[in-house]
């Protein structure tokens, strides 16, 4: 009778050791996080630079020599290497394996605002940026609509719907491309300049001169102070063209005088476009702490909600989600484990009876 009950202990204990491991999976598992590419970071940093309408060899010499002294100045450099192209430039600076990136890129930004002072001022700010292995995008949506026209889609998709998914939680950061983007165009004659005596730099001074809003002040009284802006800013193209760039004598010389001045749109360079009809489409970006599952079903969810509210007027498709592929291979790991948890207690059936 003893040995009996002895056996009986031995396999009630033997049961409840199974069913603990089992809770214990069941909750590692429900605790793991998602994503189909680990957070990785490369120890490489990367310098873009930008400047419209400059050569390859301008952009060499007057840009890329600048960025590079910069970042060789940083310790635990192990290489630089370059690329000039029309209009950019590409910096890589690679470190030491174990180097601190957020100091890195630290001290890269500190060293380029010391040699700010030698790019031309027509280069756009370098931007520094971290080469990770979570910078794909995990979800991109087209979107389309047979009502608007791509530039008016454009700004429907920026004001309104990317400054919605930017607040879905997990994600951090949007990319839109495709569609045209607004720009006022301004093409001087040549000949009107030179019997003016006017020079390029002239107009540009004159235009960046008003394009902006000066503080006027504040005003005080009734316990309440009141901040007041000089609102000198251009609000239509007629404000553009009635632009003072110069005086003739006592007359004051507009800029409708000497240039075209059109509302246009930007040079297509490059076009977004599913089944052969142009879209808009945007790249969503999750932060590299968040689920990427979780996140993408929210993206989903909030891109259903602009379906009931834009109905017939926006239409849009999912043109890639990452999750898709996680979650089948998920669902295989789940089958996985459900076939190797039933082989198990048919093999210990047997053997133990």
């Amino acid at each position: 009778m003893g040995v009996i009950e002895t056996s009986v202990r031995r396999r009630i204990s033997t049961i409840m050791l199974f069913i603990a491991i089992l809770g214990a999976g069941v909750y590692g598992y429900s605790q793991l996080g998602l994503g189909l590419i680990p957070d990785v970071s490369f120890p490489v940093v990367s310098i873009t630079t930008t400047m419209t309408g400059a050569s390859p060899e301008e952009m060499e010499n007057l840009v890329t020599k600048v960025i590079e002294q910069a970042a060789s100045r940083v310790s635990n450099v192990q290489e630089l290497s370059s690329s000039s192209m029309s209009g950019i430039s590409q910096v890589s600076v690679e470190f030491d394996y174990g180097t601190d990136l957020e100091q890195a890129e630290t001290d890269i930004r500190r060293n380029l605002e010391d040699y700010s002072s030698m790019l031309p001022d027509d280069a756009d700010d370098p931007r520094v940026s971290v080469m990770d292995a979570s910078s794909m995008p995990v979800v991109i949506v087209a979107f389309w609509s047979d009502n608007m026209s791509t530039s008016d889609l454009r700004n429907l998709i920026e004001n309104d719907i990317d400054p919605i998914l930017n607040r879905v939680e997990g994600v951090g950061s949007t990319s839109i491309t495709g569609g045209l983007q607004r720009e006022i165009q301004i093409e001087p004659d040549p000949a009107k300049l030179s019997t003016l005596g006017l020079a390029l730099g002239q107009i540009q001074q004159a235009i960046s001169g008003r394009n902006y809003d000066q503080p006027a002040g504040e005003v005080v009284g009734d316990g309440m102070r009141t901040s007041i802006t000089a609102e000198i800013s251009y609000s239509s193209i007629d404000d553009i063209r009635q632009t003072v760039v110069g005086i003739s004598g006592e007359d004051p010389i507009y800029l409708s005088s000497v240039a075209e001045v059109n509302d246009g749109y930007e040079e297509v360079t490059a076009r977004s476009r599913v089944n052969g009809s142009d879209v808009v489409s945007i790249q969503v970006y999750k932060r590299s702490s968040a689920n990427s599952v979780s996140t993408c079903q929210q993206v989903r969810e909030t891109l259903a909600e602009m379906e009931r509210i834009y109905g017939d007027a926006l239409g849009f498709e999912i043109v890639m989600d990452e999750s898709d592929f996680i979650s089948s291979s998920i669902s295989n790991l789940e089958q996985t484990c459900i076939l190797a948890f039933i082989v198990a207690i048919l093999v210990i059936f047997f053997f133990l009876r």
